[in-house]
């Protein structure tokens, strides 16, 4: 039901995003290829321009796709998380939550288009601006975040220092690519959603 209502309401933003979205700074990025990624940025807090901040990437599940650049962070577990004052103080980051556009994925899931292209070029484009520390970039995500966990760690194991991936799935045929980022893999044997199959194959 609430799937079918949200396809009816898709512009529709219950107030409660809008105040967890609040403390997270809006932007967009637009690429050679006249793509627009719109994304939120959390700065750490105590923020000094002058030391270099680990990057974590976190990438929502499904149903925070959309051009509002609000849902994304309810709807993104490593965000929620990381956001909260205490663990921004136990680990100053830069938080970087994109938006995927709907009908598009960050990658993974077979025969659907993917904006993982996309990321990555924004990521390189808000470290022309911001003090990020490359040896410390780190990619979360859950659901279709999950996914997208996966592909990029395999897809760039040289751009990300680690990765968690939560209750996503990866393709086994590229594990080999995977052998030498630490993964942090999360996922419930009774999600009924995505097959834990999709964690356990790959690792």
């Amino acid at each position: 039901n609430e799937a079918l209502w949200r396809k009816r309401n898709p512009d529709f933003v219950w107030e409660g995003a809008r105040m967890l979205a609040a403390p997270f700074e809006e932007s967009s990025f637009v690429a050679t290829s006249g793509d627009t990624m719109r994304y939120r940025l959390m700065m750490p807090l105590d923020y000094d321009s002058t030391k270099k901040y680990p990057l974590v990437v976190c990438l929502h599940g499904s149903s925070g796709s959309g051009h509002d650049n609000i849902k994304q962070i309810v709807t993104c577990l490593p965000a929620s998380w990381l956001s909260n004052d205490e663990n921004r103080k136990k680990y100053p980051a830069i938080l970087f939550v994109p938006q995927c556009p709907e009908r598009m994925t960050w990658g993974g899931l077979k025969g659907a288009p993917s904006v993982g292209a996309l990321v990555m070029e924004t990521i390189l484009s808000i470290e022309k601006d911001l003090p990020v520390d490359t040896t410390r970039r780190y990619i979360a995500g859950n659901s279709m975040g999950g996914y997208g966990t996966w592909l990029l760690a395999a897809e760039y194991p040289e751009i990300f220092a680690a990765a968690v991936p939560i209750c996503g799935g990866g393709d086994p045929a590229l594990a080999q690519q995977l052998s030498k980022v630490p993964i942090w893999a999360l996922h419930g044997k009774k999600d009924m959603n995505v097959p834990v199959s999709g964690s356990r194959d790959v690792i």
